[in-house]
């Protein structure tokens, strides 16, 4: 039996609001088991059950690079394992042909990570296997239409709204967004970056900021992933030419590296370069010291193990639910609004 709340609170000298979170965390992870009305009890150990979770990743043969898939495996592996477990990844065209060979072991779970703008195949049910699903965004609507799949993703409009809360913070009034997203209604691709711009507009409306003017989008999407930057980079021409930004909240670090060439390229002096938020923390866009707000991919992949744990054991029920995982600001020097006029900023940019 443990110690009460109370007396946790006066040996280490933490508020009792603190003690009851951090030890809720460890019930949650049943690490702790609660008695009701008698008290708090150290949990039995986690016996290798044994079970088989598994991640499906992206076709390797895609347009489209996901780095990210090892990450969201190694969060996914280290729940797995901490819940007794044992982890299998494959990539979509792999495991569907294993399955219709009947040659996959006994599934207790499978994380679908295999979305990509061009897929033609997806996992979809398998009996009675518990699934959760990574989409780049969904809404209440899609989610419902989605029948009984649990999706994750990540905060894209908190994303947005703490990257310019950031900036705002720091003096900035004139932020500007520039996005990878066409006007109008986005592709699937960059549902995100539209997201952000909506975190953006929002957080510069309840500070009482004008953002008219200060959205600087692309006239068409990038065709691939590669397209990118270039593409970044003639929407950020005009952002150099009109705004007169004092900084600017990018869609992420691959439409950084596109500012930064319009920069380049427009002989701006460095002493009135913005300041600058990405997405992703590439170490590309380093020598610029970003702030960055980085997506943990890795607490994704172990927040969608979790889940797929609770559903198996019968600890969640009832129709599918969406989780949002959220960002992390990583704030760095280059926010401040005297960053690129000091002696600093020119020695990170070898200038």
């Amino acid at each position: 039996m443990l110690p009460t709340i109370r007396e946790f609170s006066q040996r280490y000298e933490l508020s009792l609001r603190t003690v009851s979170q951090e030890l809720g965390k460890l019930v949650d992870e049943g690490a702790l088991r609660t008695m009701p009305r008698v008290g708090m009890f150290v949990a039995s150990p986690v016996e290798t059950s044994g079970d088989v979770y598994m991640v499906v990743g992206p076709s390797p043969t895609g347009p489209y690079p996901a780095p990210y898939v090892d990450r969201i495996r190694q969060g996914f592996e280290e729940r797995v394992a901490a819940l007794g477990g044992v982890s299998l990844t494959m990539p979509i065209d792999a495991a569907l042909e294993h399955r219709r060979a009947g040659e996959l072991p006994k599934l207790a779970g499978v994380l679908d990570a295999s979305y990509s703008p061009e897929a033609q195949r997806e996992w979809g049910r398998s009996g009675t296997v518990p699934r959760v699903r990574f989409a780049p965004s969904m809404t209440a609507k899609e989610l419902r239409a989605k029948g009984s799949v649990d999706t994750i993703y990540f905060d894209d409009a908190g994303g947005g709204r703490q990257a310019t809360q950031h900036l705002i913070r720091h003096g900035h009034e004139r932020v500007a967004f520039l996005g990878l997203h066409g006007p109008g209604r986005p592709g699937e691709l960059y549902v995100w970056s539209q997201s952000r711009e909506e975190g953006w507009r929002a957080t510069m409306a309840a500070s009482g900021l004008d953002s008219d003017g200060l959205a600087f989008l692309p006239a068409a999407e990038p065709a691939t992933y590669g397209d990118e930057v270039a593409v970044a980079t003639r929407a950020a021409r005009t952002l150099v030419a009109q705004s007169q930004a004092t900084a600017v909240v990018a869609a992420n670090d691959r439409a950084v590296l596109g500012l930064l060439a319009a920069l380049r390229r427009g002989k701006v002096d460095p002493k009135r370069w913005p300041a600058i938020v990405g997405f992703d923390d590439l170490p590309e866009v380093q020598s610029y010291v970003l702030t960055s707000v980085r997506l943990p991919w890795e607490e994704l992949g172990a927040q969608a193990a979790e889940l797929l744990w609770r559903r198996k054991t019968g600890r969640l029920t009832g129709r599918a639910q969406g989780y949002q995982v959220p960002m992390k600001l990583i704030p760095r020097m280059s926010s401040r609004k005297d960053w690129s006029a000091s002696r600093a900023a020119r020695a990170s940019l070898n200038l």
